[in-house]
């Protein structure tokens, strides 16, 4: 692990998401276990401060798997037209269409972490239009979700499932340490 170099992307990341508090999944794991994905996704969206959004879930019939080999149990799916931006009452009162594999209830946290990472996906797109999508996207994508309150959900389901998003056990916890 290159701390230098985790530090730097940190910094990054933090310039745009800033830290959270950390999230208590267990206000979320009872939705999660009563297939209510709905609400479950709902209750991430405001904790990411993404206030009073309309959620749509489409569920996936089963898990896919990434170029990478990852498992990709969600997406974001694309709005029509004109994305908003972050902060803003457009962003907050949008549609956010989510595909999920409803399956992956047998591990509450690792289905929250992975919500929230898409919602992270949705508010770091909103901030930087333009660029392609790419590897490192993936990385901060997790170092925001992670920063804005959900690493105890990462590191709770990495402990289960090593091959879990796109950082290592080692930069998860360097890096709650440094958002504690």
């Amino acid at each position: 692990i290159d701390l230098i170099e985790v530090n730097n992307e940190i910094d990054e990341v933090i310039k745009i998401t800033g830290i959270a508090e950390p999230v208590d999944s267990m206000v979320i794991i009872d939705d999660v276990l009563n297939n209510e994905l709905r609400d479950a996704t709902l209750k991430i969206a405001r904790k990411l401060s993404i206030m009073n959004p309309r959620i749509i879930i489409k569920e996936m019939p089963e898990v896919e798997k990434t170029d990478t080999g990852h498992d990709k149990v969600a997406s974001i799916l694309e709005n029509e037209g004109k994305e908003a931006i972050f902060g803003t009452p457009d962003f907050n009162y949008q549609t956010i269409r989510i595909s999920a594999y409803p399956g992956y209830n047998a591990y509450p946290d690792k289905l929250i972490y992975v919500i929230a990472h898409e919602l992270c996906h949705k508010i770091l797109h909103s901030l930087d239009r333009g660029r392609p999508h790419n590897e490192k996207d993936e990385r901060e994508t997790d170092f925001a979700a992670v920063l804005l309150g959900f690493g105890n959900s990462y590191i709770s389901a990495k402990n289960v499932d090593n091959g879990l998003g796109y950082l290592s056990m080692d930069e998860a916890l360097f890096l709650e340490g440094k958002s504690s």
